[in-house]
């Protein structure tokens, strides 16, 4: 009798799969070349320190210490002579460099868990059968720009993401990176930029004159205080004179009182403005 095409039994089915024996000299081979390509990838990231570094250490090794102070030595003359000469180009390069050390030791070193924490990397799960991970996608610095009170960061948005979801983290990206200010502004596609204001460019030392002749520097936030002991000192008889108003030789000392409490009132009204370039910026500082 025929048998039955139901009574055949179904093919094993495998639920796991057979070990794989792999040589170990080929994990040893394939680990090391991991460690190549980190190391390879992180000297292309940081290209400039790598060379500055082994240019160091090759001068060292060939002409010794002394030769490597002399180079310092030699290099600090330099940069007083350029400073001399032509300060507004040291300025940028100084500030250049400070560009590439606080995107190296503050943004890079706190941007991935700053991403995760505010929500603005992308993560997708990926399961490998014993656990669950997650390939994470995050948004990339494309440049800086560093000043003495603003850092300027320009990153390249992600696919589905807007810049009204980075204004919306814009406390706490502030918190994150420890700045007094933070403001996103949009181009016109794929980049937004951030503002991080460390300090408040409006408020430098206010040179003004002493009773005695000399010269004073008091900061603009403690003007108010001056403008009030002003009045305080219009009201109290003068020991040389009747009055508020002191004897003739100290009149120069009341006029500076008033052009500084003058120069108070309009850093007052202007400290709302916050200037978008570097030119307002430099421009408000001089006034």
């Amino acid at each position: 009798m025929s048998r039955i095409n139901g009574d055949r039994p179904s093919p094993r089915i495998p639920t796991r799969m057979d070990k794989v024996r792999v040589p170990l000299w080929m994990l040893l081979l394939a680990a090391a070349c991991k460690v190549v390509w980190l190391a390879v990838r992180w000297g292309f990231r940081h290209r400039v320190a790598v060379v500055v570094v082994v240019g160091l250490l090759l001068f060292t090794h060939r002409f010794g210490m002394v030769g490597l102070g002399a180079l310092l030595g030699g290099l600090a003359v330099v940069v007083l002579a350029w400073a001399r000469l032509h300060p507004r180009s040291l300025a940028w390069l100084g500030c250049w460099v400070l560009g590439r050390a606080r995107l190296a030791f503050v943004y890079r070193w706190r941007w991935q868990s700053a991403m995760v924490h505010t929500d603005l990397a992308i993560r997708m799960p990926a399961s490998t059968g014993d656990q669950v991970t997650f390939d994470e996608v995050f948004p990339r610095i494309r440049t800086i720009r560093s000043t003495r009170a603003v850092d300027v960061l320009r990153v390249e948005l992600l696919p589905g993401q807007t810049p009204q979801k980075w204004a919306e983290q814009a406390e706490a990206l502030r918190h994150i990176f420890r700045a007094r200010r933070c403001q996103v502004h949009a181009e016109t596609f794929r980049f937004v930029r951030l503002h991080f204001h460390r300090c408040d460019p409006l408020t430098p030392p206010t040179a003004t004159r002493s009773c005695d002749g000399g010269e004073g520097f008091v900061p603009a936030r403690g003007l108010p205080s001056l403008a009030r002991q002003r009045s305080q000192d219009a009201a109290t008889p003068h020991p040389g004179g009747s009055g508020g108003r002191p004897p003739g030789q100290h009149r120069g000392c009341w006029e500076g009182a008033r052009r500084a409490t003058t120069m108070r009132n309009q850093r007052v009204e202007t400290r709302g403005f916050e200037p978008r370039t570097p030119a307002l910026q430099r421009q408000c500082s001089a006034n």
